[in-house]
């Protein structure tokens, strides 16, 4: 008999403590890329009232979507995380589909309910080290926030990753947190893992990028959803639907959803996941670069991004500008184009509840700089005009990087009013369009964002108020540190907002977006800082508010 503790040498191996293997090499690196990168930029808020609703994560107060913030002006701004471009109102829930669970069972990462040590997922366990890449929100009160948190290594029973993916819920506007379950998925890898998060409501929500998951639980349990193989790299919410851009990628550079060649944009109704492209939109949208046979295009660049809204295949661009010259008129002459090959490229979607006379309206900016529109309840969209620049290529998150696309509200007329920021010709640029008919027309607003102005940053999320303010998110660049700027109507310069930090760090933001006219949540480009920032005055100053329970 053994003589220690009754063990033999088997026992006494088994009782040892086990000290866990370190994540890979560049793990936290790459989740700090694409959370300093991702737009969070819509938040969404969807207030189902008779009066209005806010749209999602960078909306304002128009009904029928869910928040992704996007201002205020799209009839309803909607705060945080893209889902909820809650740039809408009231959300509907309809739709049937066929689900895949993961590994067979349930979704959820970390311990599992009644587990006696705690995990990412037990129930209103909020784990330590919150990491916020994505944030969207459905009311005033309540919203999701994504991103690592816990112990690399110790995600669970259900996730065996360096990284733990966890969610967690606030219902008091942010001042306090509980955790919920998660995908059973690490961080974002090269084909794998999720970036964004989205919910309709309270019910409905889907985690994406490049991967994607949806729950109709409110996120109680997850399941993957079959894409085909094809990347999702943006996903918004409204009216009991969710619009998607299913990209054909690589990971060559070892970021998927920034290594698309083509977009094609699909819809599902909520409780479904039988995704179907929206008709009137190509599928397989795509950069061209094209090729001309002994002669070059005038004026214009061959790799299908637009010179200030003429295309690269030879129309020409009515009224618009490239750089200070006049593209009208000009095209591709004697030029013979023998082939295009697709290059990576980048899309976006921009999501606007009702507002006024004007009905709840998508937005499509195509990788050619093609801008499409439509009715938000899954009937075809248009195309609508050439943008003002191309959204160009894609940062980490795979969203563009050289351009920001926000509804903002409706003109006297009717209209629907729209904003575009571009990021060219350098990264720091903020050269500012305006459209007052849908974006058939495109106006600058003299004098933003070119050379010889003050330089705020690269920018990355722009939202807006109803009374056509525009705020913009930037983080630090070679030249400018980052912030949040606000541009009122007909101004020539933007106007800094005021940032109160307690620990007296002010970094620079990856999204911003609002929840109604006053109430509006940013994202750190820093999101190591465990924090979320709100403002409660339209924008004018913001506060730094920890993830906490």
């Amino acid at each position: 008999m053994p003589a220690d503790n009754e063990q033999d040498p088997l026992d006494r191996w088994l009782n040892q403590q086990v000290r866990p293997l370190p994540p890979p090499p560049g793990t936290f690196e790459l989740i700090t890329r694409r959370a300093r990168r991702r737009k969070l930029r819509r938040a969404a808020v969807s207030v189902a009232s008779a009066a209005a609703v806010a749209a999602a994560v960078a909306f304002a107060v128009p009904v029928g979507l869910s928040l992704h913030l996007t201002p205020q002006s799209k009839g309803a701004s909607l705060a945080a995380g893209n889902s909820p471009d809650v740039r809408g109102g009231s959300a509907s829930t309809l739709g049937t589909g066929t689900k895949m669970a993961a590994n067979g069972e349930p979704g959820g990462t970390g311990s599992a309910a009644g587990s006696s040590t705690p995990g990412v997922t037990t129930p209103g366990y909020l784990p330590p080290n919150f990491q916020p890449y994505s944030v969207t929100w459905d009311s005033l009160s309540t919203g999701w926030i994504m991103g690592p948190a816990g112990t690399p290594g110790h995600c669970g029973a259900q996730q065996d990753s360096a990284i733990c993916t966890s969610i967690a819920r606030t219902d008091d506007g942010g001042n306090t947190w509980h955790g919920l379950p998660a995908p059973p998925v690490g961080g974002p890898d090269s084909v794998t893992g999720v970036t964004g998060l989205r919910f309709l409501n309270a019910s409905y929500g889907w985690a994406f990028g490049p991967e994607l998951w949806a729950t109709d639980d409110g996120g109680e349990h997850w399941h993957q959803v079959n894409t085909g193989n094809a990347a999702v790299t943006d996903l918004e919410t409204v009216n009991g639907r969710a619009y998607a851009l299913f990209g054909q990628c690589s990971a060559a550079g070892g970021d998927k959803i920034a290594e698309c060649s083509s977009y094609t944009l699909k819809t599902v109704t909520a409780g479904s996941d039988a995704w179907t492209p929206v008709a009137g939109v190509p599928a397989g949208l795509t950069v061209q670069e094209s090729t001309a046979a002994g002669s070059t295009t005038t004026g214009s660049t061959a790799t299908g991004s637009t010179a200030t809204g003429s295309t690269a295949t030879g129309s020409t661009a009515t009224g618009s500008t490239a750089t200070g010259s006049t593209a009208t008129g000009s095209t591709a002459t004697g030029s013979t184009i023998t082939g295009t090959t697709a290059v990576d490229g980048s899309a976006v979607i921009e999501l606007a509840g009702a507002a006024g006379s004007v009905p709840a309206t998508g937005y499509l900016a195509a990788p050619d700089g093609t801008l499409y529109a439509g009715p938000l309840d899954g009937s075809a969209w248009h195309r609508v005009a050439a943008l003002p620049c191309s959204p160009g290529a894609a940062a980490d998150s795979g969203l563009p990087r050289q351009l920001m696309l926000a509804p903002d509200g409706i003109v006297p007329g009717g209209h629907a009013r729209l904003a575009v920021v571009c990021a060219v010709p350098s990264p720091d640029s903020t050269v500012v369009y305006l459209s007052d008919d849908g974006g058939a027309n495109w106006a600058e607003q003299t004098g933003v964002g070119l050379a010889g102005t003050s330089l705020i940053g690269e920018p990355q999320s722009l939202t807006d108020l109803t009374d056509g303010t525009l705020i913009l998110a930037t983080v630090d660049s070679a030249s400018a540190p980052g912030g949040i700027y606000l541009l009122k109507p007909g101004a020539a310069k933007w106007q800094a907002a005021t940032l109160s930090d307690p620990s007296a760090t002010v970094p620079g933001f990856t999204y911003v977006g609002m929840t109604e006219l006053q109430q509006g949540v940013a994202l750190s480009g820093d999101p190591s800082l465990h924090q979320i920032w709100m403002t409660t005055d339209g924008g004018q100053t913001w506060q730094a508010m920890p993830i906490q329970d």
